[in-house]
């Protein structure tokens, strides 16, 4: 009796205080559809490989997909995707590369840096923390008028 209780409490505070991590998925031709069906947090999606927020007690939703763990303590307004136009700029004096797939990088980087980094010839996009959402909605139709050319 006393063994369930102790279970019970610790499932509990494991839920308390789960924490989330910051996972990059490698992307199937499905592309993001097996992971909206998991009820997962997808904050980016990139040509192969897509971001997400994953608490810790969702690891199992992504087990059979091929993921990284990339950081476990994530921190809004630090995360930045990169495309570098000028292949010689070094990276890391920036901050810490989470990823890469040779096109685009996941900084995480200090808030001060970030002025240095915009100065260099790269393009920059902040990541945030807010989710995909998928839309059930159908697209508008485009009608024709010959009228109108």
């Amino acid at each position: 009796m006393t063994g369930k209780i102790i279970v019970n409490f610790m499932i509990t505070l494991g839920i308390c205080f789960a924490a989330e991590q910051v996972v990059r998925i490698e992307l199937t031709h499905e592309r993001l559809n097996p992971l909206f069906d998991r009820g997962l947090k997808v904050i980016a999606e990139l040509e192969d490989w897509a971001i997400l927020l994953v608490d810790t007690g969702d690891l199992d939703k992504i087990s059979n997909f091929s993921y990284t763990i990339l950081d476990t303590d994530p921190e809004e307004g630090r995360y930045y995707l990169v495309r570098l136009v000028d292949t010689t700029i070094d990276l890391n004096r920036f901050g810490e590369v989470l990823t890469s797939d040779g096109i685009d990088y996941l900084l995480k980087i200090e808030e001060e840096m970030l002025e240095e980094l915009i100065k260099q010839k790269v393009m920059v996009k902040r990541l945030m923390f807010v989710p995909i959402i998928k839309s059930e909605a159908p697209l508008p139709r485009f009608l024709y008028s010959p009228i109108v050319q």
